[in-house]
């Protein structure tokens, strides 16, 4: 399956940083702008938009689009940066911040441009990351290629479900900071009106937990997603590559069918007279592991993926995405997966 925006074109944001604010008992906010802001527009835009409601709390999230990933390591910056969030009489244990640099934002709307900027989430280093300063997630991996990310564990997606858990690979910042990605536990402690750093840590990895925070709350799930496939049983794999599926009752290999798939789709657009932005298609794997669901969930996806053919044009699968963007909610309530193929069919799949 593929998301039929792929990777949007962005156009410059001529104008100063602006704040959106979701209300709840923590506090949490983006600031959208782009790579002309500054910092100083940022943090005054910050200090505009953070109340004294709040304050008592002790962790900060903080999201980045990847171009402004030199500035987590800006010592000075981010003690400006968080000092808003912190109490004028934080205790002795400090203040903790996670520093992130992301591809983008959320977007505005659904299939939208997609924002730069800084998200922040204001909450309690207990419940939101419990295990921030253990090793286990505090050592970087042997492996400098593989991408840092962060595990977010969400609200069930309705009272039968259990709690749901999704993964985001943070964005490359190579040529932002030198770094694969970046990925900063930092701990503060206040003097005066000033932030001072006491403890930095690189992780590869951290949870980030928004049950007890949400917890009156389901987690609403919308993947506008179209099928390039039909659903096929998996024969063999190690890990998450999966080497042979099934079709037509004989093993094929799985990068076969998705390769022609994806150059099928290719194809069909440029006929149309469309073309893909820069950069790899958006293209995604549903997994239906076996469970008391399995046969029903598998048959969904069978009628879902019928629905369009060769003859299928573009706009009929903006409007597929659209019509069905909610449907994964109930799979993945039965335990269904998602995952996100990062690299060519002809790498990840052979």
């Amino acid at each position: 399956m593929y998301s039929p925006r792929a990777f949007s074109r962005l156009s410059p944001i001529r104008q100063p940083p602006v704040s959106r604010r979701w209300f709840s008992e923590v506090s949490r906010f983006s600031v959208h702008g782009n790579a002309n802001n500054s910092k100083s527009s940022l943090i005054t835009t910050i200090k505009g938009a953070q109340s004294e409601y709040g304050r008592q709390k002790d962790a900060l999230l903080i999201l980045a689009s990847r171009q402004f990933a030199s500035w987590l390591q800006d010592e000075k910056f981010m003690g400006s940066l968080i000092e808003p969030f912190s109490a004028s009489n934080q205790d002795t244990s400090g203040f903790h911040a996670l520093a992130a640099a992301v591809d983008g934002l959320q977007p505005l709307q659904p299939l939208g441009e997609i924002p730069h900027g800084f998200s922040f989430y204001h909450g309690n280093l207990d419940s939101l990351f419990p295990n921030l300063w253990k090793d286990s997630q505090s050592k970087p991996s042997s492996n400098p290629k593989l991408q840092a990310s962060l595990n977010f564990q969400l609200s069930p997606l309705n009272t039968f479900s259990s709690s749901t858990t999704c993964t985001m690979p943070l964005a490359n910042t190579i040529f932002q900071n030198g770094r694969q990605s970046t990925l900063l536990a930092t701990r503060w402690s206040r003097s005066g009106s000033t932030m001072v750093q006491a403890e930095v840590a690189e992780k590869q990895t951290q949870d980030v937990c928004f049950q007890q925070d949400l917890a009156s709350a389901e987690t609403a799930i919308e993947a506008p997603l179209v099928p390039i496939t039909a659903p096929r049983k998996i024969l063999s794999g190690l890990g998450n590559i999966i080497r042979q599926i099934e079709v037509n009752d004989q093993p094929t290999p799985a990068s076969k069918e998705l390769e022609t798939a994806v150059q099928t789709l290719f194809d069909r657009r440029l006929n149309e007279g469309h073309e893909f932005p820069p950069g790899p298609v958006g293209v995604w794997a549903v997994v239906v592991p076996p469970s008391a669901k399995q046969s029903e969930d598998v048959e969904l996806l069978r009628e879902w993926a019928n629905r369009l053919n060769e003859n299928s044009t573009a706009e009929d699968e903006w409007k597929h995405a659209l019509d069905t963007k909610g449907f994964m909610r109930d799979l993945l309530s039965h335990g269904t997966r998602v995952y996100r193929i990062r690299k060519p069919p002809s790498e990840i799949l052979t």
